[in-house]
């Protein structure tokens, strides 16, 4: 999963301090993020769709997804089957958010 930070962020004319300061959180984070260091909690994902007025959708480019295997699992007591995209992960798990 690639977000778009950089593309709307450059487009918008606002500089990595700047955005950092309107979500809060440092400009350091901002950097990582628009690298593909680490991956933004599915909040600050939002507050940073907010700043430039999209969708969530449109702040994340899933074709780099594409080639990535997923996984069949059956949940406990629930006949249906799920896929899982081996790809995805929870988001914010080692983020460093909030960090100044």
């Amino acid at each position: 999963m690639y977000f778009r930070l950089k593309e709307f962020r450059e487009k918008a004319e606002l500089s990595q301090h700047d955005l950092a300061k309107m979500v809060g959180i440092s400009q350091t984070h901002i950097s990582d993020i628009e690298n593909g260091k680490t991956t933004p909690t599915l909040f600050l994902a939002k507050r940073i769709a907010n700043v430039f007025s999209i969708t969530l959708d449109e702040m994340i480019d899933e074709s780099l997804d594409e080639g990535i295997e997923t996984t069949s699992f059956s949940l406990k007591g629930d006949d249906q089957v799920g896929r899982c995209n081996a790809g995805q992960a929870i988001f914010g798990a080692t983020s460093s958010e909030g960090r100044t």
